[in-house]
């Protein structure tokens, strides 16, 4: 399925905050298990760690706050542009109002890095807060401004699990009576409604033998596109999981020439949105 998604996230975080002048409200956020099987890739998940930095906090005063993460710790940069920043009080987690009688963890500064430990058993997505009152800003925010709630959500290294849609085929062709034979297997990336899988042979050919195996797939001999003078067979299969395999085996006797004993395949969805395809067939394949 592609980090279908069906995602594996787990769990909620819900700050509710004051509301204050200055101060932001922070958004639910779904932690993410990082044993993921779904192929549709949460944002916290990343290529490797440490995780580029990602601004947090862009306020007044020109002031801009960054964090990112490793394994173990997450880092914080405060900096201002174009001036300097006479006080910062932290607290951890956020707080709303700010505190503004905390200790004191830098001064006089225009650019100031710090880190504190993850959360014992984070996973991707886990959210950590903290919250800063900055003063001695001059004129600006009135000398001083408070952050309110900063959250960052931890970035992880996210396994993709789950397959890929593909369409594969195994030929065998020799001297007997029915002398081609090709079983076309196909694997389900996702979840889907249903499928079809369809594909014709080549002028001058009669079926000797057609199964198929996987879930209730079955052929549709009625359906306007079966049948004609390449033999095109029309197989159908509902409530596809991800990851289940289907296979189609045909035997035919062919009396043509032509390299190619197959026309192209296809497996599409539903919607008629193509999901694999196998170019024709030869009996070197």
């Amino acid at each position: 399925m592609k980090f279908n998604v069906l995602s594996a996230f787990s769990g909620f975080a819900l700050l509710l905050l004051a509301t204050l002048p200055g101060c932001e409200k922070d958004a639910l956020v779904k932690p993410v298990d990082r044993h993921l099987t779904s192929r549709t890739v949460p944002e916290c998940c990343v290529p490797s760690l440490p995780s580029a930095d990602e601004v947090v906090w862009n306020g007044s005063c020109n002031i801009t706050i960054t964090a990112h993460n490793d394994a173990t710790k997450t880092y914080v940069t405060i900096s201002r542009a174009g001036g300097t920043i006479g006080g910062a009080r932290y607290a951890n987690p956020g707080l709303c109002p700010t505190q503004t009688n905390g200790p004191t963890i830098q001064s006089n500064f225009s650019n100031y890095s710090f880190s504190f430990d993850n959360p014992a058993d984070w996973v991707c997505g886990t959210p950590v807060t903290f919250s800063f009152y900055f003063n001695g800003l001059g004129n600006c925010g009135g000398n001083a401004i408070q952050t309110c709630v900063i959250t960052y959500n931890l970035k992880d290294v996210c396994p993709v699990g789950g397959c890929d849609d593909s369409l594969s085929a195994d030929v065998n062709c020799d001297n007997s009576t029915c002398n081609r034979q090709v079983t076309f297997t196909y694997t389900a990336s996702d979840n889907y409604d249903g499928i079809v899988i369809q594909g014709g042979l080549t002028a001058h050919t009669s079926v000797c033998d057609a199964t198929a195996t996987g879930g209730d797939l079955h052929l549709n001999a009625t359906h306007s596109s079966a049948g004609g003078p390449s033999n095109v067979t029309r197989w159908e299969a509902s409530n596809v999981t991800e990851c289940q395999v289907y296979t189609v085996t045909l035997s035919w006797t062919s009396t043509n020439g032509d390299p190619s004993i197959t026309g192209q395949w296809t497996v599409k969805d539903l919607d008629g949105n193509t999901l694999a395809t196998l170019a024709p067939l030869t009996c070197n394949d």
